[in-house]
């Protein structure tokens, strides 16, 4: 239900290369220095986070194992390395190692007091730890050092509206908003929140600008489809289910509420057929309970059709 979070990805300068540093003095002349072994050490790590960072797409590690290793090693070179320590951190964190991956993280934070990036990525691990609390402590923080970071106010969003703070989130999530118009998370989250609150037309307008960011996301369909349902609107609301189920086609749930709202629409024929449909992909499921509803709700209907 909780969508992706996306992060930041960082741009590395150039590294050093050779035995030397070679720095312009005042009357123009190059004067060179041999390399320290600690300057070498510094360099090696640098490029040992640039291998690990090779392999970063989309918020991701494409093996976040080999990149904590990596990273291990550019540690084990240069412990003051604060994107060594924040990477490794986020690689931690995506394989489910919180308690190490806070320890990179709060490190990476005493490195860089006002970089924001690394009590975001704090705040994600210690919600995903369980700890909630402290992890909206710890977005205050980094939205307190960076107030125009997007993804701190929709994941604090996303912690508050799983807390049930549905107000607090839709604050966070319309500031998100405000300052990044074209993502799809907010929107989307805005949506989910405006919905448990029972404020349809809200619910409506956000989905409809999340399905208008992705136009294939069939969860900002089933979204927008559910709001239309408390609107009363159950023909349009059959329509956007119709398109989700088209690419979920085996989503048994989706298509027991596709039936329901065909039937609330007055498509009774239409209905008993996704009913059938979906007690026969629940019982694929093994969820025997839920198939009888659906063939019992099958059964009613066609008993209605010959009554009428």
């Amino acid at each position: 239900m909780i969508a992706r979070v996306v992060l930041i990805t960082l741009v590395f300068a150039s590294l050093l290369s050779g035995c030397v540093v070679t720095r312009i003095i005042d009357k123009g002349e190059v004067e060179h220095h041999p390399m320290s072994d600690q300057d070498r050490r510094e360099a090696t790590a640098s490029q040992k986070v640039s291998e690990a960072l090779s392999l970063f797409h989309d918020g991701n590690f494409l093996d976040p194992q080999g990149a904590v290793q990596t990273l291990s090693e550019a540690v084990e070179l240069d412990p003051d390395n604060y994107d060594a320590h924040l990477y490794r951190g986020l690689a931690l964190a995506r394989l489910g190692e919180y308690s190490r991956a806070e320890q990179d993280l709060m490190r990476a934070a005493s490195l860089k007091p006002s970089d924001a990036r690394s009590r975001y990525l704090l705040g994600y691990t210690l919600w995903q730890a369980g700890r909630s609390l402290e992890g909206i402590h710890a977005l205050d923080e980094a939205i307190r050092r960076n107030p125009s970071l997007t993804q701190a106010y929709t994941q604090r969003g996303a912690i508050r509206a799983e807390l049930g703070e549905h107000e607090k989130a839709i604050e966070d999530f319309r500031q998100a908003m405000s300052l990044s118009p074209g993502d799809f998370d907010p929107r989307f989250r805005l949506g989910q929140s405006c919905l448990m609150l029972e404020r349809y037309q809200q619910a409506y307008r956000a989905f409809s600008g999340a399905a208008s960011l992705k136009p294939d996301s069939a969860a900002a369909f089933e979204g927008r489809a559910r709001a239309l349902m408390g609107l009363g609107r159950f023909n349009d609301a059959a329509r956007d289910l119709h398109f989700a189920l088209s690419s979920n086609p085996d989503n048994a749930d989706l298509r027991a509420l596709y039936a329901s709202t065909l039937e609330r629409s007055g498509n009774l024929g239409g209905a008993i057929r996704a009913y059938r449909r979906a007690a026969a992909g629940f019982r694929n499921q093994d969820r025997m309970d839920d198939a009888k509803r659906m063939d019992e709700a099958a059964r009613r209907l066609m008993d209605q059709r010959k009554t009428s």
